[in-house]
This record gives C-alpha cells, structure tokens and sequence, in this order.
C-alpha cells in the first residue's frame, strides 16, 4: 500500500472493503470462502518451491532499498546479485529441473540449518 492510501486510512480512521484494499495494494487478493484454504496451500506450495538463498537475497533487497535516494544504485545492485546467484548450485539446479521436468532440489538459505535452511532452535552454551 502506497503511502496516500496509508494517509488516507490512518487520517480518517475509516473502515475499508477488502476490495478496497486489494485495489490499494495491501494485499494481493481477495478470495471466497470456498477453496480459500486451498488457495492459501496452493501459495504456501509455490512459495515453498524457490530457492531458499534466492528467495532470502530477494527479500533483503526488497526491504532494504524500499527507500533508497538512489534508484540507479539499487539496479546496479541488482545487477550484481543477479550475476552471483548465476554463479550458485541453485541457478543450475533450477536450469536442470526445469530440462528435466522434475521439481528443483535446492539446498539451505544462507545462514541457514536444517531442512529447506530454516534455523534449527538450540539452547545456548
């Protein structure tokens, strides 16, 4: 959601459809009740599907030059990360499956332990 539309609620206190907000960006979609579960695993299945350290560079970038004064600076970012994850085992692992037809079997986000490189809780030492 845009910052005139967020202006616009917090100022007037009004309530909004869902409608509404999808229009506005606050959310993606609005969905009926019947197949609202199924479509919210459908997402989760597609979300689930991506490379974990792709995914993890995407969402850094995104929050991080949300407000950037300097948009040329961001796309040479870009460009760089682009050219890294070229160069990682996720980026042919996606090539081959996509060749071969089969789900791709990427390995953990950066940093990251256990399965699908979501961090394992330890007990400090």
């Amino acid at each position: 959601m845009g910052v005139t539309h967020a202006a616009d609620l917090i100022l007037t206190g009004r309530m909004a459809t869902a409608g509404e907000l999808r229009h506005t960006g606050f959310f993606t979609k609005v969905l009926p009740r019947e197949g609202f579960l199924e479509a919210v695993y459908d997402y989760a299945r597609t979300l689930a599907s991506v490379s974990p350290s792709a995914a993890t560079t995407a969402k850094r970038q995104i929050w991080g030059n949300l407000l950037s004064a300097d948009p040329a600076a961001c796309v040479e970012a870009s460009k760089l990360l682009i050219g890294q994850h070229m160069s990682h085992p996720d980026y042919a692992e996606a090539i081959a499956a996509m060749r071969e037809g089969r789900p791709a079997k990427f390995g953990p986000a950066p940093g990251g332990e256990g399965h699908r490189g979501r961090r394992t809780q330890t007990t400090p030492k």
